[in-house]
């Protein structure tokens, strides 16, 4: 995993939320600065609908900030189905496993999200961003 500042307290509220809202699926998201690259959470009257990746986001999809940290809570049983409805994206010949969301919601199951601090699940990928995760766990006081 490379968001290695996720805390067991985001854990803890991701599961809580999962478990209140009796969701079969529960996204962690945050509202970035700057969305480029990631995959963005699609809404419908308040509702998680979906989430569409970078390269098959239309001009209007990219503007959204909410967005998919890759960190998921979810109901195991029946999942092996739901998994095998995913199909090849055309744009770019790989399967996401986030259009397991859109499955879901079409299938009616619920999916929900609970959001933390962006800077808690940026992706620590190279030596600028380790620096800058250093720098936010002296600032809220982990070592």
């Amino acid at each position: 995993m490379d968001i290695p500042l996720v805390t067991a307290e985001i854990f803890n509220k991701l599961s809580a939320v999962h478990e209140q809202e009796e969701n079969y699926l529960t996204i962690l998201s945050a509202e970035v600065p700057d969305a480029y690259g990631y995959g963005r959470i699609i809404k419908a009257d308040g509702r998680v609908i979906g989430i569409v990746e970078e390269a098959e986001a239309s001009s209007e999809e990219k503007k959204i900030r909410r967005v998919n940290s890759g960190v998921y809570c979810m109901e195991r049983l029946g999942l092996e189905g739901y998994l095998a409805e995913i199909e090849k994206s055309p744009v770019k010949e790989e399967y996401y496993l986030t259009d397991l969301i859109g499955i879901l919601v079409e299938s009616g199951e619920r999916v929900g999200e609970t959001s933390c601090d962006w800077r808690y699940v940026r992706g620590v990928n190279t030596p600028k961003q380790l620096e800058e995760a250093s720098e936010l766990l002296k600032s809220i006081g982990r070592k």
